[in-house]
């Protein structure tokens, strides 16, 4: 949540941009965050910085699980391998705003509170016609509302 240089005036904001791999789908996602500074105080004998932002992450994604699945299982004891053709489109947004607490010595969330929504579309673009039937693969819309509270546990 802190600028890429670590320092800030309070009331100052900034937007940060990073890259977020997906593990096993040789693709990333691109997060930015607007944030500002409303203010550092002493708590509890820790320097604090409070922090009010918003998180954007596109969930535009083509994803193939048949080459994840594949990944993750491997061969079977006789040698074979898992060759499926699974392939899904995810097309929506994620974004949350909050407050979060930074400790300023060592950049860790002390506290934080965030609300948001995460609309998107799911599409199964290609699979095996006994897993997914051709008239079964939508697009399918869904609407979430994400809570969120973090706390710092020693």
């Amino acid at each position: 949540f802190l600028p890429a240089d670590g320092a800030a005036k309070v009331g100052e904001e900034w937007t940060t941009k990073s890259a977020i791999p997906l593990t096993g789908l040789d693709q990333e996602i691109e997060v930015t965050t607007k944030a500002k500074l409303i203010g550092v105080a002493d708590e509890n004998g820790t320097r604090v910085a409070t922090i009010e932002y918003t998180t954007r992450l596109p969930m535009d994604l083509e994803l193939d699980l048949g080459s994840l699945f594949s990944t993750m299982f491997g061969s079977s004891d006789d040698g074979s391998s898992l060759d499926i053709t699974f392939r899904l489109k995810t097309k929506g947004t994620l974004e949350m705003s909050g407050t979060t607490k930074i400790d300023v010595a060592t950049g860790q969330t002390v506290t934080g509170e965030a609300g948001g929504t995460m609309d998107f579309s799911i599409e199964v673009t290609e699979a095996p016609e006994m897993f997914v039937p051709k008239d079964q693969r939508g697009p399918y819309n869904s609407a979430m509302t994400v809570d969120m509270q973090v706390k710092q546990v020693n």
